[in-house]
């Protein structure tokens, strides 16, 4: 076909990244201040992970990895996890989004 894996990665996560959210978000419930707390903490946290990560990890090898977490952001809701766990791997998938837009 001529494409790269990696194309196919790039072209994953755009299609995926708001599809797997939304499954999440409609799963838990998101009215407590469970998320107005965890998601932006987690999401600072994080955001400095993916850094650290981008900064020591190949950037195909990092890219594939945020494509397979975003797509493992609709377990929670399906395993019925707390509001709690949901805040945390949605502030902590969330964040790898900047990796696509810096690598790509």
């Amino acid at each position: 076909l001529g494409v790269y894996l990696i194309d196919w990665m790039i072209s994953l996560a755009y299609v995926t990244g708001p599809l797997c959210s939304a499954i999440l978000l409609g799963q838990v419930p998101t009215s407590s201040s469970t998320f107005e707390v965890l998601e932006p903490i987690s999401e600072v946290v994080f955001g400095v992970a993916w850094t650290l990560a981008a900064c020591r990890v190949q950037p195909n090898i990092l890219m594939t990895t945020v494509v397979f977490c975003r797509l493992a952001l609709v377990l929670p809701g399906m395993c019925g996890a707390p509001p709690t766990v949901a805040a945390l791997c949605l502030g902590a998938v969330s964040t790898g989004d900047p990796v696509f837009i810096y690598f790509n």
